[in-house]
């Protein structure tokens, strides 16, 4: 099941607009729910962290964390991303 939107809102910050930033995101991340489970291990990551990765989670936040390898705070898209932006004629000069 593909995602009906993707809604992005920038509070007037982007240096894109809103509407393209969506667009890139669309075009890079599948994120049909399998696909974001696939993508980050979901199902694996207890496993890989002694059984206790949802649990340090739970506790600690899922976000920003370097004492554990949390695979949405990876920079795998970076590159597809600038690239993205330049096939819109959105790249920095």
């Amino acid at each position: 099941a593909e995602p009906i939107s993707i809604m992005v809102d920038t509070f007037g910050t982007g240096k894109i607009s809103d509407d393209e930033i969506s667009e890139l995101v669309s075009k890079n991340f599948d994120l049909r729910p399998a696909a974001i489970i696939n993508k980050f291990d979901l199902r694996g990551l207890p496993a890989k962290n002694g059984g206790k990765f949802y649990q340090l989670l739970a506790a600690y936040g899922h976000m920003g964390r370097t004492d554990i390898n949390v695979p949405w705070e990876q920079l795998d898209k970076v590159e597809d991303l600038k690239s993205g932006l330049c096939a819109c004629g959105c790249c920095a000069k």
